[in-house]
């Protein structure tokens, strides 16, 4: 069950978005925060958008359930902890 303020993972066919859980709608769910995580072979990270040409860091956005979305996970902890950590200032132990 996704609880509010959760860090989740939206799987969709463009890619995987972690995000602050916000609200379960008819239409889909929405992220506050939302980040591109993306994969190379230096590593992962968190890119501060969900386009590559899109606004930097959005406050929130509504990934769509029919449209977009294979999966709403919960994020592995160490991810979400790498999350925290790009969206503040906080340092987690």
């Amino acid at each position: 069950m996704l609880t509010y303020n959760d860090v989740i993972t939206i799987l969709t066919l463009n890619g995987e978005f972690v995000g602050k859980f916000k609200e379960e709608t008819a239409f889909g769910f929405r992220l506050e925060d939302p980040r591109l995580f993306m994969q190379n072979e230096e590593g992962t990270g968190f890119i501060p958008t969900i386009s590559m040409t899109g606004k930097q860091e959005p406050t929130s956005v509504l990934f769509y359930k029919n449209s977009m979305i294979t999966a709403p996970l919960e994020t592995a902890v160490e991810v979400s902890k790498a999350y925290t950590k790009s969206v503040s200032r906080i340092e987690l132990l």
